[in-house]
């Protein structure tokens, strides 16, 4: 298994894997998430893939399948009122083909995005996770990651 960016040919793969995880959030939180939504089109990942700021790294076999992958934007604010300057990898997505998961392909993309992140002067990565059944919560832990804030709800 190697990591490389993702590249146009990479791109219905990268929509089933989109879908995979559509269904996996529609399942555990309809009342959230849609059943027929994708999070990213054809167009928007190919605009991605030209994109410097939101690099999309694929994890693949060694025939050149790809596996998993990871979308990440850089978000850089020196102009905010409250907040300190700030460049972050923010990690938008990270999903795993469901048949080759607990095989560490998550966490050899972990392990190139902070590299990714530590080359582009990056204080820190942030990411965002559901607090639901089966969440990616643990595996993120795992690799390092603390809570920073949360985010509550309470429902009606």
């Amino acid at each position: 298994m190697k990591i490389r960016k993702a590249e146009i040919k990479d791109c219905p793969k990268l929509l089933v894997l989109l879908t995979e995880i559509g269904r996996f959030h529609y399942e555990r939180r309809p009342d959230v998430f849609r059943a027929d939504a994708g999070k990213y089109s054809l167009t928007d990942l190919s605009e991605m893939l030209t994109d410097a700021t939101k690099p999309i790294f694929v994890a693949v076999s060694d025939c050149d399948e790809v596996l998993g992958y990871a979308m990440c934007q850089v978000k850089e604010n020196t102009e905010h009122t409250v907040l300190a300057p700030y460049k972050v990898l923010y990690l938008d997505d990270l999903c795993v083909d469901e048949n080759a998961r607990k095989l560490g392909v998550g966490g050899r993309l972990m392990d190139v995005l902070i590299d990714f992140a530590r080359e582009k002067h990056c204080s820190r990565v942030e990411l965002n996770v559901w607090e639901m059944p089966d969440s990616a919560k643990e595996f993120y832990e795992h690799h390092g990651f603390k809570t920073q804030r949360r985010e509550m709800e309470f429902l009606l």
